[in-house]
């Protein structure tokens, strides 16, 4: 606010302190009421800093103006006006107030005036700047306009582009959801993927563990020799029409070598996969061959069965968990398998089992084979069983069946299938000019001949039209078509192949080869007979100059002896009684084609253990440095099992319990054998082994059959004995162990005891005698009928005392022989172990032999345990316990034969009266005097007790009949 001074002011001070008030009040007059205030506070008279105060006052007031300060440039007039002040107040000393009111005067002035000239200035300036700033606040005002619509826009942008954000978002969640899903469904697939291979796989493993042979080749190779207007007949026969329609569930073929059983066989397999009506009906099969050992066995052949019942009704799933069980438990033993078939025989209508050549398996294998057949036939209604057999079985064959359709094919029921084939069979040959004749009627003639000579076989036949293609003329084959030219019999007709092999001039080649054909444990091929053939007993290194030329066409070498496969390129006989005919029936001129089986597998073994150390495979070779101490011959075969397997669990512990020579001098073998297998990892997994595969093609047959073709080795007559030697010593990386199931890759014992009882190994039957084995469950390995039997306690305590349930090699061993009735891995097991171990492994495998129904090792071993005056207690209880009269009577005989004591005869006795067959206890009832009459006066009580008051009257009426008699008993 601006003050409002008189523009002049005349004022004449008369009264010094009257005009100095008057002006002051005028002064005030002019002032606002904030002013006058501000003046009225200010009371004192202005002290010596009053001007300092008051500048810094008024530069405090403008210290937001840009500039330098102004207030100190007052500082003179201020300093002259504070003197003013005090003068004022020294003359004017009645009114104090009046000095300092002009202080206050002068100061207010002061900073009004300050103000004023503050004001004038900035106003100065904004009329200056007027122009500017108008232009300025007219440019902001545009450029706040700009900047709205720039902020408008941007949130448009904005706007559009969280609209796009949005939308691209929402498809890129839309596409990882379709991707998230896919990749879930994917990952999903790829898990479901990998658990069905995973589940392929472990059910290929357990198939494979339960079989692994090979059932289809010898059905297909069948097929192909089958003629397609043959066997008419058969389909036609009733009984076949009984059997698959009908109640019956057995039909039987029978006849004699070289009928056609086999192809007949193959031909009802085909007749049923085209007959059966429903899926529901299955069909498996087995042809037994005489060329591969292991077809030959009855588990193989149960195995084989299981496995196509199995995958015929497509009960893998439902069956292989129960398969996994039975296979950890016991190894799948006869009644496991019957287990098994009987489950999957409930689930389908028909279960179809044809078997051929149930003939050729050993004794032993035949019965449990049989037996185990009856068994599934009798408690499952829906098998249909078809065996094609010699006529040589017949007697077996009804003893295992009550009753079965029977078809015999004779010379009257195959002469129409005879002439088919004769007729086919030429007209094929001169189709392909292998049969040339000059005369036409010449033909009629041929065809004549072979019908009305063949006696209704076929393989007599076949012999015949190949010798007569091989004539030069007519003339010749108008001789060989008369009666007295035609051979007799088949060992006529293979005799005379000979003589044709000898005038080719091949016999030396066919003579090396025959060894190889009849001794091998499976069919070899036609490179690995080339490469074999030739090599020489202790050969160094191979030798391909040595290599058989021309080596396909050995069938014409063998002027069809042999038979070639298309597909595999195997070799095996035509048949299996050409097979006989070189093992003994070769005529005395030619006996350098005899083959003795024995020298030919041990001449096999030779040759193998050859090739796998030839200097080729040296760096395939396991090496471990060791002491060679001397070695006894027999401490030699312990080494069989360090091969190549590499032992996860502890095997043999136990040390040797044999009694050794004293006299020796030999370092015994001590050896963990759980340590040396440790050394060794299987042959098969050794890369070298696939790259020496590929250039030397007899190593496979060498490396899974060294074994086989060793069980007769020894080092008095075994050349490469030190070679053998060395494989049990060391082990060797290319040598497979035949006995491994395909479920791991530890060493199973009791899988090795069951392949050396069955195959009798010499060497390793001596290894095992004198070691520790892995404890079985004795009763399963019986048959099942006495399994049953010795399931009630009271029976089994009989027979506690007996070291049944030890783990010694010798008690596992002579259980696994007896039981399955081995008669020469028996005797090698006897000649391994002397004195109270001897005697131990004879009265336990008498025992066993007569509790399973071995009549030929009980005649064995009877007069051994009698002579030995060890007892024969326990197989004489056991016989009189299943009620096996015939095996109870034998001991009887051997009883009273070789004074057998009465504690052998008395547990028998009791035993016979508790099962209470009265054919048994007559036998006892017959030697009433021999037998002691404290042990009558035990049967009495028995018989009291069980109840047979008929053989209680017996024994008294005998006892008053015989009682002089019986006192000097």
């Amino acid at each position: 606010m601006a003050l409002a001074l008189p523009q002049s002011s005349a004022v004449t001070l008369v009264k010094t302190d009257d005009g100095l008030e008057r002006a002051l009040q005028a002064f005030r007059s002019v002032l606002t009421e904030g002013q006058r205030k501000d003046l009225d506070a200010i009371k004192d008279v202005p002290d010596t800093n009053a001007v300092l105060t008051f500048t810094a006052e008024l530069d405090a007031k403008r210290r937001t103006i840009k500039g330098q300060s102004i207030a100190s440039r007052l500082y003179s007039i201020l300093q002259c006006v504070r003197d003013f002040s005090s003068v004022v107040e020294t003359f004017v000393s009645s009114n104090p107030q009046i000095a300092a009111l002009v202080w206050g005067s002068m100061k207010l002035t002061m900073m009004e005036g300050h103000s004023q000239l503050y004001n004038s200035l900035w106003q100065s300036l904004e009329k200056e700047f007027a122009p500017d700033m108008e232009e300025i606040k007219n440019r902001r005002d545009h450029v706040n306009r700009e900047l709205d619509l720039a902020r408008t826009q941007a949130a448009l942008r904005s706007q559009q582009l969280q609209l796009n954000e949005q939308t691209e978002a929402s498809s890129f969640r839309d596409t990882m959801r379709r991707v998230t899903s896919q990749t879930n469904n994917t990952t999903k697939d790829l898990s479901e993927m990998i658990e069905k291979q995973r589940a392929r796989e472990r059910r290929k493993l357990l198939l494979s563990a339960l079989s692994s042979h090979d059932h289809i080749s010898p059905h297909r190779q069948n097929c192909k020799k089958r003629h397609g207007d043959t066997l008419q007949w058969f389909f036609q026969l009733p009984e076949l029409h009984r059997w698959m329609a009908g109640d019956s569930q057995i039909l039987w073929c029978s006849g004699k070598i070289g009928s056609g059983k086999t192809i007949l066989a193959s031909s009802v397999v085909n007749y049923i996969l085209t007959e059966k009506k429903t899926p529901r009906e299955l069909i498996t099969f087995f042809f037994a061959r005489f060329d591969n050992q292991n077809s030959l066995k009855s588990e193989t052949i149960l195995r084989s069965i299981v496995r196509q019942a199995i995958e015929s009704a497509s009960m893998i799933d439902d069956t292989l968990p129960l398969l996994e069980t039975l296979i950890s438990l016991d190894g799948l033993a006869a009644n496991t398998l019957k287990r098994l078939v009987t489950k999957i025989a409930k689930e389908v209508d028909k279960l179809y089992i044809i078997i051929d050549g149930l003939d050729e398996c050993e004794p032993v294998e035949r019965r449990d084979l049989l037996n185990t057949l009856a068994s599934l036939v009798a408690l499952n209604g829906g098998i249909k069983l078809f065996l094609s057999t010699r006529d040589t079985v017949a007697n077996e064959i009804r003893r295992a069946f009550a009753s079965c359709e029977h078809v015999s094919i004779g010379r009257s029921t195959v002469q129409s299938d005879i002439s088919a084939y004769v007729v086919s069979t030429i007209d094929t040959l001169l189709a392909n000019d292998d049969l040339v004749v000059t005369d036409p009627s010449l033909i009629d003639d041929i065809k004549k001949a072979l019908i009305d000579n063949s006696d209704g076989m076929f393989l007599w036949a076949a012999f015949q039209l190949r010798e007569i293609s091989s004539k030069a003329n007519d003339e010749e084959i108008r001789k060989s078509l008369s009666r007295e030219s035609l051979p007799k019999d088949l060992t006529e007709t293979f005799n005379r192949a000979l003589h044709r092999v000898v005038s080719s001039g091949k016999g030396a080649i066919v003579q090396k080869l025959l060894p190889w054909v009849t001794a091998a444990a499976r069919p070899m091929t036609l490179d690995e007979l080339q490469e074999s053939a030739m090599i020489e007993i202790c050969q160094v290194s191979s030798m391909p100059e040595r290599k058989v030329n021309g080596i396909h066409r050995l069938s014409s070498w063998f002027q069809g002896l042999v038979d070639v496969d298309e597909e595999t390129r195997s070799v095996s006989f035509a048949h299996v009684s050409i097979r006989h005919f070189f093992l003994g029936e070769v005529d005395p001129n030619l006996k350098l084609f005899s083959v003795d089986l024995d020298e030919a597998d041990h001449y096999l073994g030779e040759i193998c253990s050859t090739y796998l150390f030839f200097s080729d495979f040296q760096t395939a070779l396991a090496r471990r440095e060791r002491p060679k101490p001397t070695i006894q011959p027999m401490d030699l075969a312990r080494r069989a099992i360090a091969d190549n397997w590499k032992l996860g669990h502890d095997l043999f512990q136990r040390s040797d319990r044999r009694t050794r020579s004293t006299s020796s001098t030999a370092v015994p073998v001590g050896m963990d054998v759980s340590k040396t297998l440790e050394l060794y990892t299987r042959g098969d997994e050794d890369p070298g082994f696939e790259r020496f595969q590929d250039s030397h093609l007899f190593l496979a047959y060498a490396s899974s059959n060294c074994f086989f073709h060793t069980k007769a080795f020894s080092e008095s007559k075994s050349r490469t004995w030190p070679l053998f030697h060395r494989i049990l010593q060391h082990g060797h990386k290319l040598v497979m162990l035949p006995w491994t199931s395909g479920l791991g890759q530890d060493l199973d014992d009791l899988a090795m005891i069951d392949w050396v009882c069955a195959v009798a190994h010499a060497p390793l039957i001596q290894f095992i005698s004198g070691r520790s084995a892995r404890w079985r469950n004795k009763k399963k390995m019986l048959p099942p009928h006495v399994a049953e039997a010795f399931e009630l306690p009271t029976v089994w305590n009989i027979y506690e005392d007996w070291t049944f349930l030890t783990d010694s090699g010798r008690v596992e061993l002579a259980w696994n022989i007896s039981c399955r009735g081995q008669k020469d891995a028996l005797r090698i097991l006897l000649n391994s172990v002397t004195g109270v171990h001897k005697e131990e492994v004879q009265e336990l495998s008498l025992f066993v032999s007569a509790v399973s129904g071995h009549i030929k090792i009980v005649e064995i071993l009877l007069p051994q345990v009698f002579n030995s005056r060890i007892g024969a207690s326990y197989g004489f209880a056991g016989a009189a316990l299943l009620g096996d009269f015939v095996i109870t009577k034998m001991f009887m005989v051997a009883w009273s034969r070789y004074n057998g004591t009465n504690d052998c005869i008395e547990p028998a006795l009791l035993t016979a009266i508790k099962n209470g067959k009265p054919e048994l206890i007559k036998l006892f009832l017959d030697e009433f005097v021999s037998i002691a009459p404290s042990s009558w006066q035990k049967a009495r009580l028995v018989a009291l007790s069980y109840g047979r008051d008929q053989v209680v009257e017996s024994i008294d009426q005998l006892e008053a009949e015989l009682g002089d008699q019986l006192l000097g008993v």
